[in-house]
């Protein structure tokens, strides 16, 4: 059915299959990235049945501004890094939130990547104990969402704003924030 939607449609630039588990397998995935090379905005959130291998294939899309890959459970730190070194010059806007399986060596590469990132969500990945390189590599960056991130050293969220990052939006509910990383925020902006 998708190869028929590309001669009926306009080129496709937008695809959210978000929690639709069941029928997002990694055929379905390959398939609408071969078929659909124009997508600019792609959202396989809570795909669940997803492997690496297929969500590394998203490299293939070179318009490809926006990514969510959030509760991806499965997602590793390679395929992670595999993706951000590809799209890096293009990806505006990543959610990893709920991705268990990153580490901190992740999100770094990530960074130093993907330096046009304007929005960044990193909620719930509780492996993330510093955060501080967001500010160094990702100077475009506008809105950041690190909810939840319990773990993360509250002077890494000071270091992160001396950073010279001017966020316009920042949620860090449940973060230890402190009230020196506020005055921090208040000074970079």
């Amino acid at each position: 059915q998708l190869v028929s939607l590309k001669t009926v449609h306009a080129p496709l630039e937008v695809l959210n299959v978000r929690s639709c588990t069941a029928a997002v397998s990694d055929a379905v995935l390959l398939m609408s990235i071969r078929v659909f090379p124009s997508i600019t905005s792609l959202n396989i959130s809570v795909c669940a049945f997803l492997s690496n291998a297929a969500m590394e294939a998203v490299s293939n899309l070179p318009h490809l501004s926006f990514l969510s890959l959030s509760g991806n459970r499965q997602l590793v730190d390679s395929a992670l890094i595999r993706i951000t070194k590809a799209l890096g010059s293009t990806l505006t806007g990543l959610e990893i939130a709920h991705c268990k399986q990153l580490s901190v060596a992740a999100l770094e590469a990530t960074c130093k990547s993907c330096t046009q990132l304007r929005y960044l969500d990193i909620s719930f990945v509780e492996s993330f104990r510093k955060i501080q390189m967001i500010g160094t590599y990702c100077l475009k960056l506008e809105h950041l969402k690190a909810v939840g991130l319990t773990n993360c050293a509250a002077e890494s969220f000071q270091r992160l704003f001396s950073r010279g990052v001017s966020l316009r939006r920042a949620n860090f509910k449940s973060c230890p924030v402190t009230s020196d990383a506020v005055i921090e925020l208040a000074y970079s902006s």
